[in-house]
């Protein structure tokens, strides 16, 4: 969050403001929604393991929408006040998950989390 409000909106606004117009800055995201309860940082790593150390070490926990409802509407805000216009949402771990989990965790993002963020 520190790194978009304190690096890369400040540039792209810049780059923008050079080419007159607004630049808008989105991210895509693995997320997982376990409704009724919160997921500890530990947990949200392991169920994303090495997934995510692809090219630089990331922690999972940091950089993903995962947790309860409530944990990922505040993750959300968190992102969209610092600085992010638009997130995308992969809530399949990029392929590896069922199509039916997927639709799950679609219908519960809708259900749960939109809710929570109006």
């Amino acid at each position: 969050v520190q790194e978009i409000r304190d690096d890369y909106l400040p540039r792209l606004t810049e780059e923008g403001e050079k080419r007159g117009r607004k630049i808008a800055l989105g991210s895509w995201m693995y997320s997982v929604i376990t409704p009724g309860r919160d997921m500890p940082d530990e947990e949200i790593d392991a169920h994303f393991g090495t997934l995510m150390n692809m090219e630089i070490a990331v922690k999972p926990s940091d950089v993903t929408i995962s947790g309860s409802p409530e944990q990922c509407a505040a993750t959300i805000r968190a992102f969209m006040d610092a600085g992010l216009d638009f997130i995308t949402l992969d809530f399949s771990r990029h392929g590896l998950d069922t199509c039916e989990t997927t639709i799950s965790q679609m219908d519960v993002f809708v259900e749960e989390v939109v809710p929570l963020l109006s």
